[in-house]
């Protein structure tokens, strides 16, 4: 073998070698805290906090990112999604732009409200019943803007009855937006 070949072994040997090795599991961007749940909010220097309390991680997409938490004691499923604020610049222009694009994408929607919870702003809607089938879903979009970041929060409950709706209240007043490096 000639020198240049030897060469090209030991550096497709040592590609190699980087392949097999181990890779350790990145820290997903959600964390369950104990008493509060925190997801590292993309491209920023935040956490959004909630209450714990009875949710579980249905599906962690760190990638898109998506997280996805249901709570089987109240029957509440709450999302977060995150993008940029690159359509809407404010909590209430996020709304109106999300209820807007809804409304057309699903006319069938029924109930549709407009609300302001504490300093964020939201939607609702019902769905209606399908082939039949009323499974009397409600559905909250509330809309945070922090740091050029939109992120939706997705509420939803099946059976839902008006006496359900402090339920979404109550979870959208208690998120909390906070630095990371202020909680060291």
């Amino acid at each position: 073998m000639n020198k240049n070949s030897w060469g090209c072994l030991v550096v497709l040997g040592a590609l190699l070698a980087a392949c097999a090795a181990p890779v350790s599991k990145p820290v997903s961007s959600i964390q369950n805290k104990g008493s509060v749940y925190s997801i590292a909010v993309p491209s920023t220097a935040l956490a959004l906090e909630f209450p714990a309390d009875g949710f579980k991680i249905a599906q962690a997409d760190d990638y898109r990112p998506y997280y996805f938490l249901t709570n089987d004691k109240t029957r509440l499923n709450v999302s977060f999604n995150f993008e940029p604020a690159a359509k809407c610049s404010t909590s209430e222009a996020c709304r109106d732009y999300f209820a807007g694009r809804m409304k057309g994408a699903y006319p069938n929607k029924t109930n549709w409200r407009s609300s302001k919870v504490g300093d964020v702003y939201a939607s609702e809607n019902l769905d209606a019943p399908v082939n039949g089938l009323d499974l009397r879903q409600q559905h909250m979009n509330a809309h945070i803007i922090r740091d050029g970041v939109w992120i939706d929060v997705h509420l939803s409950k099946v059976r839902y009855q008006e006496a359900d709706r402090e339920l979404f209240l109550n979870f959208v007043r208690s998120i909390r937006v906070r630095s990371i490096t202020a909680r060291a």
